[in-house]
C-alpha cells in the first residue's frame, strides 16, 4: 500500500491512537516513511471504540486548559464523567502532586 500523499510505500509501525481525546499507546499501524502519515485498518480502529468504555479506568485523556470569561477551565470528557457517576455542581478535591500532576478526587 502507498502513501496517497507521496505516493511512497507505507511500513508497519506502532504509534499512539487517539479517539475523541483518549489515546491508546503502542497501536499497529502502516507509517509513510516520507511524510508520517498513519493509516489504521477499519478492524483496529473498530476494535478500539468497541471496548473503549471497557478500558476507561486505565486510559488517559488530553486535554487543553480553556477559558470561560476571564478564568482558565479544564473540561472533563462526558464518558469520564458519567463512569464516574459525576453530577454537574458535585464537589471535587483538586491539588498538585508535585510539579507535574495535577489530581482530581470525588469529596
Amino acid at each position: 500500500m502507498k502513501c496517497y500523499n507521496c505516493n511512497v510505500g507505507l511500513e508497519k509501525a506502532k504509534t499512539n491512537f487517539e479517539y475523541q481525546g483518549v489515546i491508546i499507546p503502542d497501536m499497529p499501524c502502516l507509517k509513510c516513511p516520507k511524510c508520517g502519515e498513519k493509516l489504521f485498518s477499519p478492524e483496529e480502529v473498530r476494535y478500539v471504540r468497541e471496548r473503549l468504555a471497557g478500558l476507561l479506568p486505565r486510559i488517559k485523556y488530553t486535554r487543553k486548559i480553556s477559558k470561560a470569561g476571564n478564568r482558565p477551565v479544564l473540561y472533563l470528557p462526558e464518558n469520564l464523567i458519567k463512569f464516574m457517576n459525576l453530577k454537574v455542581r458535585e464537589e471535587v478535591t483538586v491539588y498538585p502532586e508535585g510539579k507535574k500532576r495535577i489530581v482530581i478526587e470525588m469529596t
